[in-house]
C-alpha cells in the first residue's frame, strides 16, 4: 500500500464507518483514496484504477459476501492486476 498511487477501499453497510476511517488517515498520509460503499458510480471510479493501485475489502460475515463480489470484479475489471 505504500507505493500504490491509489487505493480503493470496499465496504458496506455497518462497515462503512470503518472504511471512512481508514479512508480519512490515508489522505493524511497523501494518498489518493476512492470509497466504494454500493453507490451507483463505482463502475465509473472503477476505471481511475490501475495496475499500480490497490483494493481493500472490509467486511463482516453477513455483508462479506457483497464485498468479495465487489472486489472480484475489480479484480475482472483489471484483467487480475491488482495486488
Amino acid at each position: 500500500m505504500i507505493s500504490a498511487s491509489r487505493i480503493g477501499i470496499v465496504c458496506a453497510r455497518s462497515t462503512v464507518s470503518l472504511g471512512q476511517f481508514f479512508q480519512f488517515y490515508l489522505h493524511l498520509l497523501g494518498k489518493d483514496v476512492v470509497l466504494f460503499t454500493g453507490d451507483p458510480r463505482m463502475i465509473d471510479l472503477l476505471q481511475r484504477f490501475g495496475p499500480g493501485d490497490v483494493m481493500v475489502g472490509i467486511g463482516f460475515s453477513r455483508y462479506a459476501h457483497w464485498t468479495v463480489e465487489h472486489l472480484r470484479y475489480a479484480k475482472k475489471e483489471e484483467r487480475g492486476s491488482w495486488r
